[in-house]
């Protein structure tokens, strides 16, 4: 059996993955948290920003990512980019590492979707300014 994780996220801010997946003109609209949380992960690692889990709230089971290897990649990509190759060894460690940066970047993502921002320019903006550095 492949080895497994379970991602977790604060528990108060469960609130804002349901916020992003069920507003209409969202880019997140009807998706599932799980690409909440590894774009909140991206952003918080672009933004330089970890904030442990403290009050834990199971969001996902990296098995079932089973059939979304490229979600899972870029995970461990960002663990990679911390912690060098080796924490491929131990995916409890790379997930609590996107579990403290996706803490941050949902609070970015959040944001954009209560502050009246057009979110898909936001976030495109932000993807053209990391493509630029």
């Amino acid at each position: 059996m492949p080895e497994d994780a379970t991602a977790h996220i604060e528990k108060n801010k469960r609130a804002y993955y349901d916020t992003i997946v069920e507003t209409d003109g969202s880019p997140f609209f009807k998706q599932k948290a799980t690409d909440v949380f590894v774009t909140a992960a991206a952003i918080g690692y672009y933004l330089e920003k970890r904030e442990p889990v403290k009050d834990k709230h199971d969001l996902f089971r990296t098995f079932s990512l089973s059939d979304e290897k490229s979600r899972m990649w870029l995970l461990k990509s960002i663990a990679m980019a911390v912690e060098g190759v080796d924490v491929l060894r131990d995916l409890k460690r790379v997930i609590i590492i996107c579990e403290e940066f996706a803490n941050s970047g949902i609070d970015y993502l959040y944001e954009m979707h209560t502050d009246g921002s057009d979110v898909a320019q936001r976030l495109s903006d932000t993807m053209f300014e990391i493509l630029d550095e």
